[in-house]
């Protein structure tokens, strides 16, 4: 199952998430590139990163969660994190993208003026996670070591 920036329109991640497992057969995929909240790495930046995540939310029906509640709810659920990369590029191509400043007069969303002390409130992420071959409950040491074999796997693909 893919989640190619859809996944965060939804506002009951960890309903869409039990319908994956429901749907996915043992060994199935869940691909998920979508935007994520912003850890503040200063105090004075998370009130500057909810005010923007709220105008993203309203703007565009979406629900911009936290990187780490979507990683529990998946592993919690039984899913084996297989990859997990972040997505980045130079701040120059931001205004090639769909939320840049034209972008963000056409929806209501103040544009940037200053990039000096904007605080960026959102990160891409690409996850990747499986559902297991194996149960917990029937074969505990196979479910462990089934992250080492799909690793291996993509690297055979990878390598071929």
């Amino acid at each position: 199952m893919y989640f190619l920036e859809s996944f965060g329109h939804s506002n009951a991640k960890h309903c869409l998430i039990e319908a994956c497992w429901d749907a996915l057969k043992p060994g199935g995929t869940i691909y998920i590139k979508d935007l994520f909240r912003r850890i503040p790495l200063k105090p004075e930046h998370k009130q500057r990163i909810d005010r923007e995540i709220q105008k993203i939310n309203q703007a565009y029906r979406y629900d911009v969660a936290h990187l780490n509640t979507v990683l529990d709810q998946l592993r919690g659920k039984g899913f084996i994190l297989t990859w997990l990369k972040t997505i980045d590029f130079p701040l120059e191509q931001f205004e090639d993208l769909g939320i840049s400043n034209q972008f963000q007069e056409l929806t209501g969303l103040a544009s940037v003026e200053n990039w000096e002390e904007y605080v960026f409130p959102v990160e891409f992420f690409e996850i990747k996670c499986v559902k297991p071959e194996f149960s917990p409950d029937e074969r505990l040491d196979r479910y462990f070591l089934q992250q080492r074999y799909h690793r291996a796997m993509e690297a055979k693909q990878i390598g071929t």
